[in-house]
């Protein structure tokens, strides 16, 4: 993969960020190529290269002199939600389907991050560690760092998948690290396997990054399996 089609995925999934998020809208106009460049700090090409992208994708469509606008999705949006299901349990099954996507990134990431992606994943590392230091439970912070990680891979899909599962999860994970902090060993594991993912990155080992990424999923099935049981 090329620098330039690394670019041209970084910039699509970007774009297809702010359409997932909703800061714009189904129908809205995108800002204007020349707006664009000017924003993303990337050439005319590399736009249109990832606006394509996401034509091709169904996201968006093209209108003559008129200019580019988010379609209506396709198909209904997935619903993960599950009022019966206790929030830890949830969690279980979600960290289930999360799992294998999140060994990918952190191979796909150290494989294809660029310096400025891994400064971005230390720093939202960092605070993590400056959230669970002033006692905060870091939820937030560290659902941060699994997607940057994952939009540090290039792929758009990849990202909003990983970026939705985590939000899924969120309640869960909380419920789980307010327990948890009464174990100061798993809050100390918890730390210790982010380093391990950062380090791998860092090095831009693929191998690495995707065991320790394993490593860390598997442990975290099994701290929140433990947290029911504290």
């Amino acid at each position: 993969m090329t620098s330039s089609t690394r670019l041209t995925d970084r910039v699509a999934a970007t774009l297809l960020e702010e359409i997932t998020s909703g800061r714009l809208a189904e129908g809205e106009k995108l800002p204007t190529e020349s707006q664009l460049v000017e924003q993303l700090g990337v050439s005319r090409t590399v736009v249109r290269e990832a606006i394509t992208l996401l034509r091709n994708a169904g996201v968006v469509e093209s209108r003559q002199g008129v200019g580019v606008f988010v379609l209506p999705s396709r198909i209904a949006p997935l619903d993960l939600s599950d009022e019966s299901a206790p929030s830890v349990s949830l969690a279980l099954r979600v960290l289930e389907v999360r799992e294998p996507l999140e060994v990918a990134a952190a191979r796909l990431a150290a494989e294809r991050s660029s310096a400025e992606q891994r400064r971005e994943i230390r720093t939202a590392l960092d605070a993590v560690d400056a959230a669970l230091d002033s006692g905060d439970d870091g939820v937030k912070e560290d659902l941060t760092f699994h997607a940057m990680i994952a939009a540090a891979t290039g792929n758009p899909v990849l990202a909003s998948t990983v970026s939705y599962l985590g939000e899924v999860m969120e309640d869960g994970i909380r419920t789980s690290r307010g327990i948890e902090s009464l174990r100061s060993d798993f809050m100390a594991a918890v730390r210790e396997e982010h380093r391990a993912i950062l380090a791998a990155i860092d090095s831009r080992d693929g191998q690495a990054a995707s065991l320790a990424a394993a490593e860390h999923l598997h442990n975290a099935a099994i701290r929140l399996r433990a947290s029911e049981n504290i």
